[in-house]
């Protein structure tokens, strides 16, 4: 009995273990919600937010570009969108890819204009009650899109509003169509290109 005993718990948790990781890629930060960050049919009825649950960036991982986004067109900006997406608990491709949509320059490299009252400092962050400046007008970006995006994930969580998944409701708060400082209708393809970007860096070879 005892060595049958032991066989079934080594079962178990060989069973658990493989479970587990069925179920790690699926993960997310708030294990009771699924969330759909893009709609795709026949892959993910719904995408989970942020990967691992207290997902750990080693070092050199913050450093160095991972072989995902080997294809991004400013690979110096990687170092900090990772550093970002994991200091406030976001996806890294939603960063990568709302930076290629917008494609700005510096001071609008994520297509962010403050109007004074909408960050509690514009020459930096706090991080576990420490102030940190930012490097240059670009991380300024950088970190204020992250910002966005995490608050509109909590509203997303909270109330979707009807919107098929995560992006489309971004889109509508980051870049809505026929405001008045969009004259010549980029915002019409805002939507549509950071889909494309966020699945192209997500899941480079479906």
């Amino acid at each position: 009995m005892k060595k049958s005993t032991k066989i079934s718990l080594v079962g178990m948790l060989l069973v658990g273990l493989a479970t587990a990781s069925n179920e790690v890629a699926l993960n997310t930060r708030n294990p009771n919600r699924t969330i759909p960050i893009v709609t795709t049919p026949n892959l993910f009825k719904g995408i989970k937010l942020a990967g691992l649950p207290e997902i750990k960036f080693p070092e050199k991982e913050i450093q160095q570009p991972q072989e995902n986004y080997k294809e991004f067109k400013y690979p110096d900006e990687l170092p900090q969108i990772l550093k970002h997406a994991k200091t406030i608990d976001i996806e890294p491709e939603l960063l990568i890819a709302i930076r290629l949509a917008e494609n700005g320059k510096d001071s609008l490299a994520y297509g962010i204009i403050s109007n004074g009252k909408r960050y509690d400092n514009d020459k930096g962050y706090t991080l576990e009650g420490k102030f940190y400046p930012y490097t240059d007008e670009k991380e300024k970006q950088l970190y204020w899109a992250a910002s966005t995006v995490k608050k509109n994930i909590e509203r997303f969580e909270a109330n979707p509003r009807g919107y098929k998944d995560f992006i489309s409701y971004l889109a509508n708060r980051y870049a809505p169509i026929g405001v008045k400082n969009d004259p010549t209708g980029l915002n019409n393809h805002w939507e549509k290109n950071v889909r494309f970007f966020y699945k192209k860096f997500k899941y480079p070879n479906p």
